[in-house]
């Protein structure tokens, strides 16, 4: 080929180079103005005149504010056992084994905790034990024992001595596991220090004597704390019971296998080598 042929060859590729670098620039491949996504004036108009919502007036009858948000009665409403339900049908009625009972808030001191607790959200640490409990205080504790003991406060099961040197770890006394059919109580002990408070704790509901699934009782001269934990309606299936004390390290642990009427029992799951917690 010629010096002059392969000049013009130069030139073609540098002219054809420059018309699909112009076509891309100016969308005829259908990437230009043409084909890009642009948003459309009322989609913008509705972005700057979003409707604003007043969070402190209810969408509607019927409704209140748990927790800041607000909800149906129905769904936060106590159904009393028994009470008539409007348009029930019959066959649809929930068994009474399935039914957690309802809790009057003056039944008693633990009970009338809760009631102010629900209207004072200062008090909140007594309705769950993911909120941290006030800190032990000794002193206050030994000074009135008994309003130490009312209180319904879930989040002390988490308080508990963290420095081993000085404080010996809470013990289980008795068997690990236990079988009870629903309707039934069983007797949990633990070993912590004389006079001080343990806690026990259900994390799938049932009772111990305060009507709560979780109750503080103050250990006995030789240090054994003693609390009843009733298989109430509602409560099935394995539970895992845990005790704690602010002046003992670790935890204390049971098993408790609620069985229903009718049911077969399985195999008692007492098995006190089981490493459940070093619980004794």
């Amino acid at each position: 080929m010629g010096s002059k042929a392969f000049g013009w060859l130069v030139g073609l590729i540098v002219v054809t180079s420059i018309l699909i670098l112009a076509g891309i620039s100016n969308g005829w491949f259908g990437m230009g103005r043409q084909g890009r996504v642009a948003v459309r004036p009322e989609a913008e108009s509705k972005v700057d005149n979003q409707t604003t919502v007043d969070l402190n007036t209810p969408p509607g009858p019927g409704y209140v504010k748990v927790g800041g948000v607000w909800r149906p009665k129905s769904d936060v409403e106590l159904t009393v056992p028994g009470a008539a339900v409007p348009n029930a049908d019959p066959a649809k009625k929930p068994s009474p084994v399935g039914r957690t009972p309802g809790i009057e808030k003056d039944a008693n001191p633990a009970a009338k905790s809760i009631a102010e607790a629900i209207k004072n959200p200062e008090l909140a640490y007594r309705l769950s034990n993911m909120l941290p409990a006030p800190e032990f205080d000794r002193a206050k504790y030994e000074a009135d024992k008994q309003a130490y003991l009312d209180e319904v406060v879930p989040g002390r099961i988490w308080q508990s001595a963290t420095d081993e040197s000085k404080a010996a770890k809470i013990k289980r006394v008795g068997e690990y596991g236990h079988q009870v059919l629903q309707g039934e109580t069983v007797v949990l002990t633990a070993e912590a220090e004389p006079g001080m408070p343990v806690t026990f704790y259900s994390p799938r509901m049932g009772q111990f004597e305060n009507l709560f699934p979780t109750i503080t009782v103050a250990a006995n001269e030789k240090g054994i704390a003693t609390a009843h934990f009733k298989a109430a309606g509602g409560t099935r299936g394995e539970i895992d019971i845990i005790a704690s004390s602010p002046v003992r390290t670790g935890l204390a642990r049971y098993l408790v296998e609620v069985i229903l009427p009718g049911e077969d029992a399985a195999p008692n799951p007492t098995s006190n080598t089981k490493s459940e917690n070093g619980g004794g």
